[in-house]
């Protein structure tokens, strides 16, 4: 058990797997056969992270984007324009593409841990990853869908991805118009284009979120090739605090994991101290299934 301070009387609840995607329900019931190490933890996270982070500028960007008018209505008053909202709208919008990409670092690095012999595997390059996939340049223990999946978004999507922020993080950035009669922003680079053609993004919001559906197709796909190869074997998970007290269940790994899922670990303390009695146990099907022996019987398990 865990004591913590400051701490409203409320139950805050983490296991909470309707909500998780497949990514964070493998990072979440990581086990055998895949290894449990640090490392294999960080790369999942970077991935996870990575998302999120992106999601955060996405919803930044949304709410500047009402504002990017007051720039043209300044040039049109004034002769001259700062630009202040389109310079924080291509900010955030270069930053969610070099977020997307980060977040295959994180894959490069999982399947760098997991594959860690195979023949081919590498841990420096993203470039590396998808297109040794598509040379068929990885050993055979390397799984074919896997190897199937890097290859198609080596011939469709990800060159484009990888061009964009490797200029935006190592050459020049960007810069952005809104259209007044469309209403969409136009991206323009000019580090990746060419003397005789600019470099131009129309509707650039459209395309960026279809980078981001790419990259979390990728990832969950990945996830989804992984999370049935798990061992049901099962293994410590927090249901969430209370009253300054960690709770916990036991979980076996599996798809079709719930809220009621698992073996309740912490019944055999909240049922003797005065007023921690879980107040989700009634309704959680993982208390009719209590781990014999209890919270001290977990000791060791995990």
């Amino acid at each position: 058990m865990v004591c913590m301070t400051n701490i409203p009387n409320v139950f805050h609840l983490q296991f909470t797997p309707e909500h998780w995607s497949r990514l964070e329900r493998l990072r979440s019931l990581l086990g055998e056969p895949l290894p449990t190490t640090r490392d294999c933890y960080e790369a999942l996270d970077a991935c996870i992270g990575h998302l999120r982070k992106y999601q955060v500028f996405e919803r930044i960007a949304a709410r500047i984007v009402p504002n990017l008018p007051k720039d043209r209505e300044e040039l049109e008053h004034r002769g001259g324009s700062r630009n202040i909202h389109s310079e924080e709208f291509g900010a955030l919008i270069e930053a969610m593409i070099c977020e997307l990409y980060a977040s295959l670092d994180g894959l490069r690095q999982f399947l760098c841990v997991v594959f860690p012999k195979t023949q081919g595997m590498q841990k420096k390059s993203n470039e590396k990853l998808f297109k040794r996939a598509k040379e068929q340049a990885y050993g055979a223990d390397f799984p074919e869908p896997m190897r199937v999946a890097l290859a198609a978004a080596y011939d469709d999507w990800f060159p484009k991805l990888r061009d964009l922020r490797t200029e935006i993080s190592h050459g020049t950035v960007g810069s952005f118009h809104l259209d007044a009669r469309s209403n969409n922003v136009t991206y323009f680079n000019q580090g990746l284009g060419s003397p005789h053609r600019a470099f131009v993004l129309k509707d650039v919001v459209t395309v960026v979120r279809g980078y981001e559906a790419q990259v979390r197709s990728l990832l969950e796909n990945v996830a989804g090739f992984f999370l049935p190869q798990l061992v049901p074997v099962p293994r410590m998970y927090p249901c969430g605090f209370y009253l300054g007290r960690i709770y916990i269940r036991m979980v076996a790994p599996s798809l079709e994991v719930d809220f009621n899922s698992g073996h309740c670990a912490s019944w055999d303390w909240f049922e003797k101290e005065p007023g921690h009695f879980c107040p989700l146990a009634k309704q959680c099907g993982a208390y009719d299934r209590k781990w014999p022996g209890g919270s001290a019987a977990v000791v060791g398990t995990h």
